[in-house]
């Protein structure tokens, strides 16, 4: 993770170095070194100009996951993935439940299923109330964004009769930042729109929960 300015000068330390390197390369084909001698050290060039742009592609792919206006976030995240890595972290997308009625209780149930299932394949399930990086809401929920590599969108309309957009919010932030999604709808959602229609969805069962989610999270993470 880097900000804006370390980014650009990291970049154009590369744009240099590459730039050497090619003309190093171009002299050295204009010598009179056997020609052996010059194919060898030409693949070498050639690796090193390789490696060279993967590091700047690197880079860029960091801007996207980890957007440099969001280095408010940087030091926290550091010290979160040093005991949950990005790549193993998911983020679970949930309405909360706040009451103690049976459709609380069956809710709870469901996020748990997701839970368990996730961290039965070897990776680290997080839920935006778990710990507060922040006293804003958005701005912790915001940093379980950043700090998960994978999410889980939990959609149904059993709790709630209705598409939440807190959800589709936060599935939205993690696509727009190239992070995988698995979008999981509860078979009897009635609370679709045409924009969602094109997404790959696995369904699960409302009342017995446990089978169709844990499918469906193997599935996606192995």
């Amino acid at each position: 993770m880097h900000d804006l300015p370390s980014t650009l000068d990291l970049l154009n330390q590369l744009m240099t170095r590459m730039l050497k390197v090619e003309n190093d390369r171009r002299d050295l084909l204009q010598t009179n070194l056997p020609q052996a001698m010059k194919d060898e050290q030409d693949k070498l060039a050639q690796q090193q100009i390789l490696k060279l742009r993967e590091y700047q592609e690197s880079l860029l792919h960091g801007l996207v996951q980890f957007p440099p206006h969001k280095v408010e976030h940087f030091n926290d995240l550091t010290h979160f993935h040093q005991t949950s890595p990005f790549e193993k972290s998911v983020f679970v997308m949930t309405k909360f439940p706040g009451n103690a009625s049976p459709i609380d209780d069956q809710l709870r149930r469901v996020i748990q299923a997701v839970r368990v299932a996730i961290d039965g394949c070897g990776y680290r399930s997080h839920l935006a109330s778990d710990k507060n990086y922040n006293p804003l809401l958005w701005k912790n929920v915001e940093f379980y964004l950043l700090a998960c590599g994978k999410g889980i969108a939990i959609v149904e309309s059993q709790h709630t009769s209705e598409l939440n957009p807190n959800v589709t919010m936060e599935w939205g932030w993690m696509r727009a930042t190239n992070r995988q999604v698995l979008f999981l709808v509860e078979k009897s959602f009635d609370k679709g729109r045409a924009d969602l229609s094109g997404l790959i969805q696995e369904p699960f069962d409302w009342d017995n929960p446990e089978t169709d989610i844990e499918a469906a999270v193997r599935k996606f993470l192995i």
